[in-house]
């Protein structure tokens, strides 16, 4: 599972500064170092690993891309509430509702990443549980105050934005690009 989910990260966000929250053991941390991720991890257990922080740590470090392992369980808006400022995100949190996390994260700034959503997934996904591996990126500053996710769902507008609206419907329209994308070539 853990190569699984390190070769999915590193395709969507590239090798990154990556920080791993809520791992239970090392066993990640060294696939994304061997992997290029400049990666760090934090747990509930401990681990003799050099890049292991302790809880003391935690803010020490901040991460360009922060995962957010929640197989173990966990308070969502807890622990995305307390995360630093990241510019993406990944939640493993496979069986969790899907749309209540998504809401919580665009009403905080963030829509599903553009490379997150594989086009060989679709036929899997549904509007319920979240998938295996969930991507998400910050929205440009300026992006959000031009366009707050508040005043698009006031304006029924939201479905001109896919990434930041939650369910099948928004999948469908992400991978129909997703795969024109893979398809056209220059001069097309």
């Amino acid at each position: 599972m853990a190569h699984h989910i390190v070769t999915r990260l590193v395709q969507v966000f590239g090798p990154c500064r990556l920080g791993h929250i809520g791992a239970t053991d090392d066993r990640m941390l060294v696939e994304f170092l061997l992997a290029g991720c400049d990666a760090w991890a934090r747990g509930p257990g401990a681990s003799g690993h050099p890049r292991w922080l302790a809880p003391a740590q935690a803010g020490a470090i901040t991460p360009d891309v922060a995962l957010v392992d929640l197989t173990e369980g966990g308070d969502i808006e807890a622990i995305l509430d307390g995360l630093p400022a990241t510019n993406g995100l990944a939640l493993h949190a496979p069986g969790r509702s899907r749309k209540a996390i998504e809401d919580h994260l665009f009403a905080r700034g963030f829509r599903r990443h553009p490379r997150g959503l594989p086009t060989s997934d679709y036929t899997r996904l549904d509007d319920l549980p979240l998938h295996d591996l969930a991507c998400y990126q910050r929205v440009p500053a300026e992006a959000r105050l031009k366009w707050p996710v508040d005043s698009l769902q006031a304006g029924r507008s939201l479905h001109m934005d896919m990434l930041r609206e939650s369910g099948a419907r928004a999948d469908a329209h992400i991978v129909r690009y997703a795969l024109a994308a893979d398809l056209v070539r220059p001069g097309d």
